[in-house]
């Protein structure tokens, strides 16, 4: 119905809802009247309605519904723009992440729903460490590569309804619902972890090794403000930068 833009009068509404992957062993409705939701030559959807009784709508019904459908076409059409607007606007357009527009709007989310549940949410920020030294060596589009990479990583390593977000120029911070200490703290190994086996080549075929710095902070144990877990994942963020930095001396002494 929805490919040639005409209206179905009296459809099986089991076909429909099987399609949708809605059980219908109970199903009760007979005949189905559906009319596309048109803007200019474009499809944006449908409008359905059911009876439980077979071959009850006339084209009576189909001219109303039609009417209505036009109406609420122009409606849906200015909401899917608006929301297409909003999310382009809280989004980061070289990694997809969420940009820092959305970082208060998001942690306020959190510290509320965590308000109410007396459930403890965390807070982890990332540095992707020498930037600068990938940039200068290998290029500015290894640069956004890099990024990027850190971006799809963060994604895969996180739960879909765990917030990613591009903080900075090279900083992450990755917001963890329902998430204590321990929990974060793992998580900000395992973050590590995945950035480092990233394998990401330079356009002369060297490769380019990827690490990431990160601190973690709790809800409520290390502040119940949105500037108070910032600064304290900030603060062990640098700390740990420091400590790798420490290590690998170490190491290279060795």
């Amino acid at each position: 119905m929805a490919r040639h833009r005409r209206p179905l009068v009296n459809g099986l509404p089991v076909a429909e809802f099987n399609a949708a992957g809605i059980p219908t062993s109970d199903m009760q409705l007979q005949s189905a009247l559906v009319c596309p939701l048109l803007v200019g030559d474009e499809v944006i959807g449908t409008i359905a309605v059911y009876h439980q009784a077979a071959g009850s709508y006339t084209e009576d019904h189909r001219r109303v519904l039609d009417q209505v459908a036009r109406q609420a076409a122009a409606v849906v059409h200015n909401t899917l723009l608006f929301e297409r607007t909003q999310e382009q606007a809280f989004k980061d357009g070289l990694t997809g992440l969420a940009n820092p527009r959305a970082l208060q709007f998001q942690v306020a989310r959190e510290l509320a729903r965590a308000r109410r549940t007396a459930a403890p949410f965390s807070v982890i920020l990332l540095d992707l460490d020498d930037f600068k030294t990938i940039n200068d060596q290998y290029g500015h589009l290894a640069g956004d590569r890099a990024l990027q990479e850190v971006a799809r990583v963060l994604r895969q390593t996180t739960r879909p309804y765990d917030t990613c977000i591009r903080y900075g120029g090279d900083e992450f911070v990755v917001l963890l619902s329902s998430c204590g200490p321990a929990e974060a703290e793992e998580q900000r190994r395992r973050l590590q972890e995945a950035v480092a086996s990233i394998s990401l080549q330079a356009d002369d075929g060297r490769e380019i090794g990827l690490r990431v710095s990160a601190g973690a902070s709790v809800f409520p144990e290390d502040g119940e403000t949105y500037e108070r877990l910032l600064a304290r994942a900030d603060r062990r963020m640098y700390r740990n930068k420091a400590e790798s930095k420490t290590a690998m001396f170490i190491r290279v002494g060795a």
